[in-house]
Protein backbone atom coordinates (compact mmCIF):
# COMPACT_ATOMS: atom_id res chain seq x y z
CA UNK A 1 0.00 0.00 0.00
CA UNK A 2 1.35 3.31 -1.00
CA UNK A 3 0.70 6.32 1.47
CA UNK A 4 1.32 10.21 0.85
CA UNK A 5 3.54 11.56 2.94
CA UNK A 6 2.56 12.78 5.85
CA UNK A 7 4.38 16.43 5.63
CA UNK A 8 1.91 16.91 3.16
CA UNK A 9 -1.04 16.33 4.54
CA UNK A 10 -4.04 17.64 4.32
CA UNK A 11 -3.58 17.00 0.41
CA UNK A 12 -5.95 16.97 -2.19
CA UNK A 13 -6.25 14.47 -5.39
CA UNK A 14 -5.84 16.07 -8.75
CA UNK A 15 -4.79 13.47 -11.10
CA UNK A 16 -4.76 9.52 -11.18
CA UNK A 17 -2.47 8.31 -13.51
CA UNK A 18 -2.99 4.94 -13.68
CA UNK A 19 -5.62 2.36 -13.83
CA UNK A 20 -6.16 -1.26 -12.03
CA UNK A 21 -3.94 -4.26 -13.72
CA UNK A 22 -1.74 -1.19 -15.02
CA UNK A 23 2.37 -2.47 -14.58
CA UNK A 24 4.01 -0.37 -13.38
CA UNK A 25 8.01 0.57 -12.87
CA UNK A 26 10.10 2.26 -9.97
CA UNK A 27 9.21 5.95 -9.69
CA UNK A 28 6.78 5.74 -12.10
CA UNK A 29 4.18 8.62 -11.60
CA UNK A 30 1.00 7.33 -9.80
CA UNK A 31 -0.90 10.35 -9.24
CA UNK A 32 -0.41 13.96 -8.62
CA UNK A 33 -1.85 15.91 -5.27
CA UNK A 34 -1.98 19.32 -3.82
CA UNK A 35 -0.78 20.42 -0.54
CA UNK A 36 -0.21 23.74 1.00
CA UNK A 37 2.73 24.54 2.72
CA UNK A 38 2.82 27.27 5.34
CA UNK A 39 5.33 29.98 5.65
CA UNK A 40 5.77 32.89 7.88
CA UNK A 41 7.20 35.97 6.59
CA UNK A 42 9.17 37.95 9.62
CA UNK A 43 8.94 41.41 9.37
CA UNK A 44 12.21 43.81 9.36
CA UNK A 45 10.83 45.96 12.04
CA UNK A 46 9.52 45.15 15.56
CA UNK A 47 6.46 47.09 14.29
CA UNK A 48 4.91 44.76 11.88
CA UNK A 49 3.27 42.16 12.58
CA UNK A 50 4.98 38.55 11.34
CA UNK A 51 2.38 37.32 8.44
CA UNK A 52 1.48 33.78 7.58
CA UNK A 53 1.52 32.58 3.52
CA UNK A 54 -0.41 29.77 2.40
CA UNK A 55 1.70 28.48 -0.75
CA UNK A 56 -0.33 25.77 -2.71
CA UNK A 57 2.38 22.81 -4.34
CA UNK A 58 1.59 20.16 -7.05
CA UNK A 59 3.24 17.16 -6.40
CA UNK A 60 3.34 13.53 -8.00
CA UNK A 61 3.45 10.19 -6.18
CA UNK A 62 5.75 8.12 -7.22
CA UNK A 63 5.85 4.38 -7.19
CA UNK A 64 8.48 2.77 -4.69
CA UNK A 65 8.65 -0.20 -5.94
CA UNK A 66 7.45 -1.67 -9.34
CA UNK A 67 4.42 -4.26 -9.67
CA UNK A 68 0.67 -4.23 -10.53
CA UNK A 69 -1.74 -1.57 -9.55
CA UNK A 70 -4.24 -3.63 -7.66
CA UNK A 71 -6.33 -1.40 -6.17
CA UNK A 72 -6.97 2.62 -6.28
CA UNK A 73 -8.41 3.48 -2.98
CA UNK A 74 -8.92 7.40 -3.50
CA UNK A 75 -10.72 9.92 -6.26
CA UNK A 76 -10.22 12.95 -8.01
CA UNK A 77 -11.03 15.67 -5.34
CA UNK A 78 -10.52 13.64 -2.27
CA UNK A 79 -9.32 15.27 0.56
CA UNK A 80 -6.75 13.43 2.56
CA UNK A 81 -5.98 14.31 6.30
CA UNK A 82 -4.31 11.28 8.04
CA UNK A 83 -1.47 9.48 7.27
CA UNK A 84 -3.41 5.97 7.76
CA UNK A 85 -5.40 6.20 4.54
CA UNK A 86 -3.69 4.27 1.73
CA UNK A 87 -3.96 5.27 -1.65
CA UNK A 88 -2.94 2.92 -4.03
CA UNK A 89 -2.54 -1.03 -3.88
CA UNK A 90 0.28 -2.70 -5.58
CA UNK A 91 1.39 -6.47 -5.83
CA UNK A 92 5.08 -6.50 -5.96
CA UNK A 93 6.46 -9.48 -8.39
CA UNK A 94 9.17 -10.16 -5.84
CA UNK A 95 9.03 -9.51 -1.89
CA UNK A 96 12.88 -9.20 -2.26
CA UNK A 97 12.92 -11.24 1.00
CA UNK A 98 16.29 -12.36 1.00
CA UNK A 99 19.19 -9.72 0.17
CA UNK A 100 22.96 -9.89 -0.28
CA UNK A 101 25.03 -6.41 -0.65
CA UNK A 102 21.92 -4.74 -1.82
CA UNK A 103 21.18 -7.28 -4.55
CA UNK A 104 17.47 -9.49 -4.07
CA UNK A 105 18.87 -12.86 -3.96
CA UNK A 106 15.27 -14.35 -5.80
CA UNK A 107 15.03 -11.65 -8.75
CA UNK A 108 18.39 -9.94 -8.79
CA UNK A 109 16.52 -6.67 -8.42
CA UNK A 110 19.56 -3.85 -7.59
CA UNK A 111 17.20 -2.69 -4.00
Amino acid sequence: LIRIPKEHLPATICNVLVKPGDKIEKTQALLRYEYVKKSKIVPETNEQIPVQIDTPFIEELKSPTEGEIQQILVREGDILDTVDKAVIGVKEPCAHSIQIRGLCALCGNDM
